[in-house]
């Protein structure tokens, strides 16, 4: 996975004698569109999925006061050790 450029990633690590068991990647990105660009960023945003990157993915969409959208897309990963 590349480097989150901008959002929230949160590291959980479960430990069992001494040693990493497993990590959970936490990430959420926040996507900032226009009323013509909102579908493709939706459609880009299933890229997590169909990717393999997770089997788990929430799109929340946004309308502000000035009519923007935000699309805040969360999804985790697990890492087995």
């Amino acid at each position: 996975m590349s480097d989150l450029l901008y959002g929230k990633k949160i590291v959980t690590e479960s430990y069992y004698d001494g040693k990493v068991q497993t990590t959970k990647n936490e990430l959420e990105v926040n996507i900032f569109s226009t009323r013509e660009t909102i579908l493709k960023d939706i459609i880009d945003a299933l890229g997590v999925i169909s990717g393999g990157e997770t089997t788990k993915l929430s799109l929340d969409i946004r309308i502000d006061a000035q009519g923007r959208y935000r699309l805040i897309k969360r999804w985790s990963t697990d890492e087995q050790s």
